[in-house]
């Protein structure tokens, strides 16, 4: 589509951005929930404007997790009514990415325009298979700068499981000893749990 989103740094702090961007984008999404052939590559709109907590990420690289194929076949069960909460069909899949951040809603004071990030999404919003994507920034955090974009986008949501495990679930406290068997240790949870 060759329409163009003329987005000038907006005057009021609702809408600050970096450039430009047009209409459609691409991104990958299931148009029905059950096997691996219902992902398809379908141009959705450009997301709205950041409001509130909200940033809008280019995303530069996402990751595929076993909750996306969970999702994608229609079987996902951590939240018992997930796909009554969940945006409409094409829904685009991936909870984790990295990027750099295009706009930030008027109650983001932490980022900017131009921040390089990295995230784990949220499962009831659209996800991050997609060139844009509205994340809430407060669960976001500034990509190390020794990291690439790739590597970033494969952290989040393997770190959060292993630090569940390891600091929510069973205690181990800052710089305590601990002696576990991790099965399966090759995996990511695994290996950053390790």
């Amino acid at each position: 589509m060759t329409s163009q989103f003329n987005a000038s740094i907006d005057k009021t702090p609702q809408f600050r951005t970096t450039s430009p961007l047009k209409l459609e984008k691409c991104a990958i999404a299931v148009t029905k929930y059950g096997p691996v052939t219902n992902l398809n590559n379908v141009e959705v709109p450009t997301p709205d404007a950041p409001q509130g907590h909200d940033i809008l990420v280019l995303i530069k690289a996402c990751s595929v997790n076993p909750v996306d194929t969970k999702v994608r076949a229609g079987v996902y069960d951590d939240y018992p009514d997930y796909y009554e909460r969940t945006p409409p069909l094409p829904q685009i899949l991936g909870f984790d990415a990295a990027g750099v951040i295009h706009a930030v809603g008027s109650g983001v004071k932490d980022f900017k325009a131009s921040d390089e990030v990295f995230y784990a999404g949220s499962p009831i919003r659209q996800g991050s298979s997609a060139e844009l994507q509205l994340v809430d920034s407060r669960s976001v955090a500034l990509k190390p700068k020794e990291l690439d974009f790739a590597q970033a986008a494969a952290m989040p949501l393997t770190w959060i499981t292993a630090w569940e495990a390891l600091v929510e679930r069973m205690g181990i406290q800052s710089g305590e000893e601990a002696g576990i068997l991790i099965i399966n240790g090759s995996g990511g949870v695994g290996s950053v749990a390790s």
